[in-house]
């Protein structure tokens, strides 16, 4: 059957590597395609492919943004070094590969660099 799978990932990784194993097993005759939603991100409860590491101002901002009756106001200064922070962290190269995710949307082991 025709398929489009344009948001998965919001899982572990077992989870992601079964749904990969899913749509691409000829078993299951689905045709199209599937693209991975969580690119990257701040890896929280579930691992990223590119992690993005979430720096203190920007942690600081978010925190009082989501519950601001339990975090202290930022002044505007530190709001936009909170967010000149996380615009240099989600910078390509600021950012880290997870093999293992790597490993869970291809079904192949991914070689690591040697020192």
């Amino acid at each position: 059957m025709p398929l489009w799978a344009g948001e998965f990932g919001e899982n572990d990784y077992e989870m992601i590597a079964s749904t990969v194993r899913m749509y691409e097993d000829p078993e299951n005759q689905i045709t199209g395609g599937w693209s991975f939603w969580t690119w990257k991100k701040v890896p929280e409860r579930n691992p990223a492919l590119m992690a993005i590491r979430s720096p203190a101002s920007w942690t600081a901002l978010i925190d009082w943004i989501g519950y601001p009756r339990r975090n202290a106001r930022p002044t505007p200064e530190q709001a936009r070094e909170g967010m000149q922070a996380f615009l240099e962290a989600v910078r390509f190269e600021n950012t880290t590969i997870d093999a293992r995710m790597l490993e869970a949307l291809t079904g192949h082991a991914v070689p690591t660099a040697q020192p």
